[in-house]
Order: structure tokens, then sequence, then C-alpha cells
């Protein structure tokens, strides 16, 4: 259905420019650019339906922690339940229990990480994670009341619990960790002003020219303080109180534009991936 849909979208081109002449090099790019929108689709496709499966996995894994709890709950209010194998019985659902919630924090940070790539879905998908979370917290406290009372019956069940409370502070350290390391890799840097500024403040050195044109070269001992941090993936242009601006650092030409618009210039980027494919730091002089 969906390539019928690019290839009725392809004609449909076509047949809007049927009086004018059309080089195979713009059908070619024009193929180019319905293939990527048609594998950026499918890539948000299965984004969705992986997500879904996390859902209904958590769902399970719900039920499954209730019943369980109402075993337990069942087990230690019997006179009974002091017995060896009760207990054997109890620590073995406690266990059961503790590997579920481990396993819907997995899931739940996974999808938290999609979220962000489901486009016209984020908002839908975002209301259904909050419901999840709301889930979850309360089966929680509901856990911590059955761990009060087992407390009171053996502190070896208190130890299983404790022990889950490791493991989930260590998926959490590991969260952070991963989200610094997302956040450095992420991370880009830009200084814009006049030659003069950039030179007094060691971003340029005018007067070492690249060899064999004029292009001003950046100062050997970059001052990075000067320098704004941004997220390459939230930073798509730059504007500037400047007529004129020209981008020094090392960034394809065909990567970006510079416009203007009335007094003020404008940078926009085309393709990040290839704008910051050479360098993290981008450095504009005005005029």
């Amino acid at each position: 259905m969906k390539k019928l849909l690019f290839v009725y979208l392809l004609l449909l081109v076509v047949s809007c420019n049927s009086n004018k002449e059309i080089s195979n090099d713009n059908q070619m790019d024009y193929k180019i650019r319905f293939e990527q929108l048609e594998a950026e689709n499918n890539r948000k496709d299965t984004l969705l339906t992986e997500s879904i499966i996390y859902f209904n996995e958590i769902e399970r894994n719900l039920s499954s922690i209730e019943f369980n709890e109402s075993e337990i709950n069942r087990l230690s209010s019997n006179k009974e339940g002091s017995k060896s194998s009760d207990k054997k019985v109890l620590f073995e659902k406690i266990k059961l229990i503790n590997e579920l919630r481990i396993e819907n924090t997995k899931k739940m940070k996974s999808l938290q990480s999609r979220l962000d790539n489901m486009g016209v879905a984020q908002k839908e998908f975002k209301e259904l994670i909050i419901r999840l979370q709301q889930k979850i917290h309360a089966k929680d406290q509901t856990i911590a009341l059955l761990e009060e009372k087992l407390k009171t019956i053996d502190g070896k069940y208190s130890n299983l619990f404790s022990e889950f409370q490791k493991q989930q502070q260590v998926l959490n350290e590991k969260q952070v960790e991963n989200r610094e390391i997302i956040s450095a890799m992420n991370s880009v840097f830009y200084a814009i002003g006049s030659e003069k500024e950039l030179e007094n403040n060691q971003v340029i050195d005018s007067k070492k020219k690249i060899f064999s044109s004029n292009k001003i070269k950046l100062n050997e001992k970059l001052n990075d303080q000067y320098f704004t941090k941004v997220n390459k993936n939230d930073f798509a242009e730059l504007s500037f109180n400047s007529k004129k601006g020209h981008v020094v650092s090392n960034h394809p030409e065909s990567a970006y534009v510079i416009e203007r618009v009335g007094d003020v210039a404008k940078l926009k980027i085309k393709d990040p991936a290839q704008f910051w494919k050479f360098t993290k730091y981008l450095v504009i002089v005005t005029y």
C-alpha cells in the first residue's frame, strides 16, 4: 500500500511537470527522495510495532506480579505459612516479582528513549507511557506494603526486596551514564562574531591563512570557553545580527546555506550528518 502511494506521488509530480522538460537527474532526485521518505516511514512503523509489543509485555508482567502478590499474601497469612515448603514458595515468588519489575524497568526505559522518534504518534505515545508509569507506581506501593508485612514474618524476605532495590539502582546509574554519553555525542559548539572579536578571544588566527587560499584559520589553542554549547539534533539554524556572515570552520558547503532576511543573516543546516562530519566546532565571522 505504501509503495503504491509513493508511486502515485511520483506519477503526480511527473504529470504536473508534463509540459516542462524534466531531466533524468531530476527524476532520479525525486525517486531517491521518495525512497528516503518510505524508509523513514517504515522505520517509524517498526518502532511503533515494537513499542506496542513492549506495552503488552509490561501489562502482562503487571498481571503476573499481581497474581504472585496475591499468592504471597495467601501463603503468608496461613498458619501453615511457616512451613519450610511454603517459605521456599514465598522466596521463589518474591524473586519472580523482582525479575518482572526489573524487566518492566528496562522496557520502560526503552519506550522512553523511543519517544522522540515517534513522529505524529508522539503525543498519544507519551500519554500511554504516563498511564503505564502510573500503573507501575501503584503496584510498587502495594508491594511496599507487602514487604512491610513479610518483615514481621521473616527478615530474609525483606532482604530479597532489598536486592531488587540494588538492581534498580544499578539500572538507574547506567541510564544516567548512557544519557551523559549520548549528550556528549550530540553536543556541538558555535562561536560567532567579527573577525577582530573572534581573534581577540582566541577563536581564530587571521594572520595564519590556509595555504593557497584566503581562508581564515582557527586558532591552534582554541578557546572553547568562548563557544556556546548546543544539541546538534535541535540545532537547525542560527540567526546573527549582521548582513553577512562567513563559515570559517570545516563544514561542507553543500550541507548548509546562509540566507539574508532584511538586515539579518541566517545559517540553515540542510544536512546535519554531513555538516558535523569533520568538526564539532562551528565558527562564523560576521561583516
